[in-house]
């Protein structure tokens, strides 16, 4: 997993398109070209994902990493429509999480044991027309 705080979409690998377009009901617009998704981000869908253990999905160090539609949904103002901040490419295997994300989440790095603490932030962005 990286963490772009400069980066405005989320990249996933292609893999994961079928899956992260199901789970929030987006919807393809071929016009703008972006999957849209409904503004109310209250209602939208956590996605979980299963980091560490290097494959293993029962290792004890495997974590749940859960992502809250705040850190993956985009409004375009002048259009006034929401859509998923997400790239899928089939040139990358991991996650890199864009500055919603960031924002949302407090990060504590041990440099000494070469871990990261994610934890949620205590002002979560709760509307996504606030950026």
């Amino acid at each position: 997993m990286l963490l772009d705080p400069y980066s405005t979409y989320m990249f996933l690998p292609a893999s994961l398109k079928p899956w992260l377009v199901n789970a929030t009901n987006a919807v393809y617009n071929s016009t703008n070209l972006y999957y849209t998704v409904d503004c109310d981000i209250s209602q939208a869908a956590k996605l979980v994902f299963n980091i560490g253990g290097e494959g293993n999905t029962t290792s004890s160090a495997n974590k749940q990493l859960v992502i809250s539609a705040a850190d993956y949904v985009e409004h375009e103002t002048s259009q006034g429509f929401c859509y998923l901040a997400a790239y899928f490419s089939t040139y990358t295997h991991q996650l890199e999480m864009n500055f919603r994300f960031v924002n949302n989440h407090c990060l504590a790095f041990n440099i000494k044991d070469k871990t990261i603490g994610l934890a949620d932030s205590n002002t979560q962005i709760t509307d996504c027309k606030q950026f």
